[in-house]
C-alpha cells in the first residue's frame, strides 16, 4: 500500500525528529546546539510577524510557516538527543573517573555470562575521591563472578573498586563493534571485577523494576515446572523475552533458518497475546459491553504485559499500534496504518532517541513497513478464487514483504541471507503461535499435579518437533549464502533497488529505469570497495608462533575459533593465548570441548578455507567442499560436518 502523504502527517513529523536525532549523532556540538535554538526562534519571530502583519501576503507566510515548524521539529530531534546525552552532564562519572577509588551505583539489568558469570549494567549514583563521596551519573557495564540468580530475586546496588577501562576498538573491518554497541547505550567503560573488590547490596524496587521481578518469578515456575530445558528456555523467551540461557547452537540454526525473530517477542508475539487476552475478557464480560469495557480492559492487560517483558521496543512499537487499531472503532475513526507505525517511533524516540541505532528498533520497524509497502504488490502478482490458495499465497506474501523491509539491516549487520527463509517462516510461524498458546496452558495448569505433568510433556514433545525441523531446514545444503559484508552505503542502495522495483508494480506507467541503474551502479561500485577492504584486512586468521594456527570469526559477543597443531607436538603455553583471546573476544567455554589432542575448539564458523603454518597445510571446508578437491592436492584435510571435526 503506498503512503498517502496527506493523510500521515506523524510520518513527515516522525522523519524530520529522527533527522534531527541523526544531526547529533554526527555533529554532537555545542555551537550547533546553539545555531539550531537561535535559527528556529528568528523563523518563528518571523513567520509570526508575516502573519500578523502581511496578512495580505498568507502564501509567503505560510510557507516561512512551514519551514519554521519543519525547522522546529528537526531541532526537537536534536535537543532531545543533547539533553539524554550524559556526557553533556556536569556531574558526569568520566569527569572523575581517573581521582576514584571506589563507585557506587544501582544494578539496572543483567544478562547470564556463563554458568557462574553475570554481566551488569549499573547506573552509577557516586564516586569515593579521597575521603568523600561525590554524587555523579553515567553508566558502565561489570563483569561479575556471580550466577545470574543471585539477582533475579530482587534489585541491588553495588559498590565496587574502580578497575574500569574502555572497551576495546575493533582490529579489522566488519567485525561487530562492541564498543560502539556500547557507546549507543551511553556505556563508555567496562569492569572485570575480582571476588573481593565489590559488595552486592539489596535496594528498594521502582514501578518498572516490580514488573521485571514478576517476570522473573515466573521465568523460575516455568523452570520448576517444565523439566526439559529446551522447552522452558523457547517457552521464556517467547513469552517473557528471557534468552540469557538459550543454546548458542539452537540460536544459530534459527539465524540459518531465516526464523530467528520468533525467538524475540515482536509483533506475532504481541497479536496472539492480545488475542489472548481478549478472548479472556469477552468470556467473561457480555458482548454488548465490548467497546466500553473488554477493548479497555485488553490494552490495559496488553500495556502491563509490556512492562513486565521490560518495555523493548519490538514490544512497544506493537503495544502502540494494536492499541491506535483498537481504539479507532471505539471512537468511530478510521486509523492510517503508517501513521500509527510513526506514532509508535516517535513516541519511543522522544522517551530515548538512542533507541534508533538499537538493531531491536531497525528490525521492528521495517519488518513492519515492509509488510505494509510490499504485501500488496506481492499478493498481487498470483490472484485465485481457492481459499486455501488465498491463505497459502497471502502467508508468503506477508514473510517476502517483512523479509525485503528488513533485508538491508540483515544483510548488513549479520553478514549472511537464510536461503530457505520463505519455507522454514511458512510453517515455523504458525507452528510458533501454536506453541505460544499450548505455553499459556501449560503454565497455567502447572500447578495441578497429574494433568500439568501430562500436559508439559505434550508441549516439550511439541518443542522438539519445533526444534528439529528448524535444524533440518538450517543444515540443508546452501541454507545461508555467507560472507556478504556491505558498507552503509550498499545497505542504503539495496532498499532504494527494492522500493523502486516495487513502485514499477505500482505504477507501470512510471520510468525507473535511470534511477534504477544509477542505485545498482553505486551498489556494485561500492560493495566492491568492502571486498577489497576485507581481503585487505583479513579477520578470520590469526598466528600465535611459527608453529600454531588459529583461525576462526567474531559472532555478536563471541569469537568462535579452532586452534591447530602438528600431530608431534605438544601445545606449551598456549592455553594463556587461548584465555587472552577469550577475554578480549567474550568466548564461552561451555562450547569448549577436544578432539583427538588435535585441536581445542568453540563453536566456529570458518571464513578461510585454507591456513598454513611452519609444518602443515590445512584445507577446512565442510563435506561438499573438501570432495570438490582435486585429489593431486597434497594437503591435510579437515571436514566439518554437522558441527564435528574430522581428519584424513
Amino acid at each position: 500500500m503506498i503512503m498517502n502523504w496527506s493523510k500521515a502527517p506523524i510520518v513527515r513529523i516522525a522523519l524530520l525528529y529522527i533527522i534531527g536525532i541523526s544531526i547529533y549523532h554526527f555533529w554532537p556540538n555545542h555551537s550547533i546546539y546553539y545555531f539550531i535554538t537561535l535559527t528556529t526562534t528568528f523563523l518563528l519571530f518571523i513567520s509570526y510577524g508575516f502573519y500578523l502583519f502581511y496578512t495580505k501576503t498568507i502564501i509567503s507566510s505560510t510557507q516561512f510557516l512551514s519551514i519554521a515548524i519543519f525547522i522546529s521539529i528537526l531541532s526537537l530531534g536534536y535537543f532531545r538527543s543533547y539533553s539524554i546525552d550524559e556526557k553533556n552532564r556536569v556531574d558526569y562519572y568520566e569527569n572523575y573517573i581517573d581521582k576514584a577509588s571506589y563507585l557506587y551505583g544501582d544494578v539496572i539489568n543483567t544478562k547470564s555470562f556463563s554458568q557462574t558469570k553475570t554481566k551488569a549494567t549499573v547506573k552509577i549514583n557516586k564516586m569515593l575521591i579521597d575521603t568523600q563521596w561525590v554524587n555523579t551519573n553515567g553508566k558502565v557495564l561489570l563483569y561479575l563472578n556471580l550466577p545470574i540468580d543471585s539477582f533475579n530475586r530482587a534489585n541491588h546496588s553495588i559498590i565496587f573498586r574502580n578497575s574500569l577501562q574502555s572497551p576495546n576498538e575493533i582490529k579489522f573491518p566488519y567485525e561487530f563493534d562492541y564498543a560502539k554497541y556500547l557507546a549507543n547505550l551511553q556505556i563508555y567503560h567496562i569492569g572485570y571485577i575480582n571476588d573481593y573488590d565489590f559488595k552486592i547490596i539489596e535496594r528498594k524496587s521502582n514501578l518498572l523494576e516490580k514488573f521485571i521481578l514478576f517476570r522473573n518469578k515466573l521465568i523460575k515456575l516455568i523452570y520448576e515446572k517444565i523439566t526439559d530445558n529446551s522447552s522452558a528456555n523457547l517457552i521464556s523467551a517467547m513469552l517473557l523475552g528471557y534468552q540469557d540461557v538459550m543454546d548458542a547452537d539452537i540460536i544459530k540454526d534459527f539465524q540459518q533458518a531465516g526464523v530467528v525473530h520468533i525467538l524475540s517477542i515482536s509483533g506475532l508475539h504481541v497479536a496472539i497475546i492480545y488475542g489472548a487476552i481478549y478472548l479472556l475478557f469477552s468470556l467473561i464480560i457480555p458482548l454488548k459491553y465490548k467497546n466500553k469495557i473488554t477493548i479497555p480492559l485488553a490494552i490495559i492487560t496488553l500495556w502491563l504485559y509490556t512492562l513486565m517483558v521490560g518495555a523493548m521496543p519490538s514490544v512497544v512499537r506493537s503495544a502502540i499500534m494494536l492499541t491506535l487499531l483498537q481504539l479507532g472503532p471505539v471512537i468511530n475513526r478510521n486509523v492510517n496504518n503508517y501513521n500509527s507505525l510513526a506514532a509508535a517511533a516517535l513516541i519511543i524516540l522522544v522517551i530515548n532517541p538512542l533507541q534508533l541505532y538499537s538493531l531491536g528498533f531497525q528490525l521492528s520497524f521495517s519488518a513492519v513497513l515492509g509488510i505494509f509497502f510490499f504485501y500488496t504488490p506481492l499478493i498481487n502478482i498470483f490472484k485465485t478464487n481457492k481459499k486455501w490458495l488465498k491463505w497459502l499465497i497471502g502467508s508468503l506474501s506477508v514473510t517476502m514483504a517483512a523479509q525485503l523491509g528488513t533485508l538491508p539491516f540483515t544483510l548488513f549487520y549479520f553478514h549472511q541471507f537464510p536461503t530457505y527463509f520463505i519455507i522454514a517462516n511458512l510453517i515455523a510461524v504458525p507452528f510458533a503461535s501454536l506453541l505460544i498458546y499450548a505455553g499459556f496452558i501449560t503454565i497455567i495448569f502447572a500447578f495441578i499435579p497429574v494433568l500439568g505433568g501430562f500436559i508439559a510433556m505434550i508441549f516439550s514433545f511439541l518443542v522438539k518437533i519445533f526444534i528439529n525441523f528448524i535444524g533440518i531446514v538450517s543444515n540443508l545444503p546452501y541454507s545461508t549464502i555467507p560472507n556478504i559484508f556491505l558498507t552503509p552505503l550498499s545497505a542504503i542502495m539495496i532498499g532504494i533497488i527494492i522500493i523502486l522495483i516495487t513502485i514499477k508494480i505500482y505504477f507501470k506507467e512510471i520510468k525507473i529505469f535511470p534511477y534504477l541503474l544509477t542505485a545498482v551502479l553505486l551498489f556494485g561500485i561500492t560493495y566492491n570497495f568492502s571486498l577489497i577492504k576485507r581481503i585487505r584486512y583479513n579477520p578470520s586468521f590469526e598466528s600465535l608462533n611459527y608453529k600454531y594456527a588459529i583461525i576462526g570469526q567474531k559472532e555478536q559477543e563471541k569469537f568462535n575459533y579452532i586452534v591447530i597443531k602438528p600431530d608431534s607436538l605438544d601445545l606449551p603455553n598456549i592455553q594463556p593465548k587461548i584465555d587472552d583471546f577469550c577475554t578480549y573476544y567474550f568466548c564461552k567455554e561451555k562450547n569448549k570441548y577436544e578432539i583427538n589432542e588435535k585441536v581445542k575448539t568453540h563453536s566456529f564458523y570458518v571464513n578461510n578455507p585454507i591456513i598454513s603454518n611452519a609444518d602443515n597445510v590445512y584445507i577446512i571446508g565442510n563435506k561438499n567442499e573438501i570432495n570438490s578437491l582435486t585429489d593431486s592436492l597434497d594437503f591435510k584435510k579437515i571436514i566439518i560436518d554437522k558441527r564435528k571435526l574430522k581428519f584424513q
